[in-house]
């Protein structure tokens, strides 16, 4: 199941990562490109197993001090549902694709993944979301 779901997830983010993040190409003919067209944004929803969110709790705050001293990194943060204390949402926020990918080669995050692995229970759910130009006053 874990493998399903990381394949998955894989994807979804290449994907995401080759069509959703494309405004940050400059392209022939446009003026200027600012830091918010490259910004890459994730959004991903985490199911854990009721007897592993401490485990999982643990492994993301440790991840999560190394990940912020990252270049690039400019958000990286989980959320806890108060309906349901299983189900988790992390946000990260890069200042572009190749420091995201730079980060998933990291020592830490991987240790986070063996630290939660087994952790998962049905599922999850992957985003990749852009942030909208600011509309310039005419």
């Amino acid at each position: 199941m874990r493998k399903i779901f990381y394949g998955v997830l894989s994807a979804l983010f290449a994907w995401g990562v080759v069509t959703g993040c494309q405004e940050g190409v400059k392209k022939a003919g446009q003026e200027k490109q600012t830091a918010v067209d490259t910004a890459l944004v994730m959004h991903i929803t985490y199911k854990i197993k009721p007897d592993r969110v401490a485990d999982f709790k643990r492994a993301f705050d440790r991840c999560a001090v190394e990940t912020l001293k990252e270049p690039g990194c400019l958000k990286y943060e989980i959320y806890q549902s108060y309906n349901d204390t299983t189900l988790f949402f992390l946000l990260e926020k890069w200042q572009h694709k190749q420091a995201h990918q730079k980060h998933s080669q990291t020592e830490h995050l991987k240790a986070y993944f063996k630290a939660i692995e087994g952790a998962f229970d049905q599922g999850g759910s992957f985003e990749l979301l852009r942030i909208p130009p600011a509309i310039e006053a005419e």
